[in-house]
């Protein structure tokens, strides 16, 4: 899978899970989290490294992203599950732990 399509895929997945934090715009500042299963030498793991940064660019540094690697947050069907309940918001995953379950 190329660079460009594993950060498509994480910004899709980031896209989904962004209405989480909704409630706190009043804050200043806001903080998301993500990770992926993969070493950080991976590719979806180079992709998360680079979400972050584009992400904190783009909002002036008002939405803080923090990115763990190499599992620290799980396998990538827990990186599923903690998606789709909001503990998390964002990952890349392979397309196996989104098809399965």
């Amino acid at each position: 899978m190329t660079r460009k399509m594993l950060i498509l895929q994480a910004a899709i997945i980031f896209h989904w899970q962004f209405h989480s934090v909704r409630a706190a715009w009043s804050a200043e500042t806001y903080e998301l989290r993500g990770g992926t299963e993969g070493n950080i030498k991976h590719p979806y793991a180079q992709a998360g490294r680079i979400l972050p940064k584009i992400v904190e660019a783009k909002s002036g540094g008002k939405i803080k992203a923090k990115w763990f690697h190499t599992g620290q947050l799980g396998g990538g069907w827990k990186l599923l599950i903690n998606c789709r309940a909001g503990t998390i918001q964002f990952a890349t995953l392979s397309n196996g732990n989104t098809g399965t379950r």
